[in-house]
């Protein structure tokens, strides 16, 4: 709940279990959340604060990584987050790429540029990987998906501004699950 500053944890019946971010001030405006299943590890971004906060999963902090710049590791308004294979990629949105990080925190790799066209973001909000490493990104600007191969090489886009199947308006965020079923 990026208004109230928190994470809501419920059960598979809907019941609330859990709320992370008590004592109050743990998170500004916290905007996206993955889960490492194989550390027992949750990482949620903070936009306002510019930074992950990497925790268990009954809300311990175990550490932050990031703050405000374009620098490699510094983030511009971050949004969304995706643990893959020991890697954490952060949509850094209004620095227009995607950051790659370890489970540590600390910085691999970044891909993508500000502009307009084919493979350059804009807005960048969500991102996911599929079973070979492609990267989806959920683009703002003309409300596609792009797909990049593990690289940051363009490969493709689908979707487009609308209302009809397969169109968008003002996509966020984006999963994949493991048979590759993009939502």
């Amino acid at each position: 709940d990026s208004y109230q500053g928190k994470v809501f944890i419920f059960d598979p019946k809907g019941k609330l279990r859990d709320v992370i971010g008590r004592p109050e001030g743990i998170f500004k405006r916290p905007t996206g959340l993955a889960i490492d299943k194989a550390a027992n590890r949750l990482y949620v971004v903070d936009t306002l604060r510019n930074e992950v906060v990497v925790m268990d999963l009954r809300g311990h902090t175990f550490f932050r990584f990031g703050k405000r710049g374009d620098a490699d590791g510094q983030f511009n308004a971050p949004t969304q987050i995706c643990v893959k294979s020991d890697k954490v990629y952060v949509t850094d949105t209004l620095n227009a790429r995607i950051q790659v990080f370890d489970t540590k925190g600390n910085f691999i790799s970044s891909s993508g540029r500000m502009g307009n066209g084919a493979g350059d973001l804009d807005k960048p909000k969500g991102v996911a990987l599929d079973s070979e490493g492609h990267i989806y990104v959920v683009e703002g600007l003309h409300d596609v998906v792009q797909i990049f191969d593990a690289d940051g090489k363009f490969l493709l886009a689908f979707g487009g501004t609308g209302s009809r199947m397969g169109e968008f308006y003002l996509p966020s965020a984006i999963h994949i699950d493991a048979d590759d079923n993009i939502y």
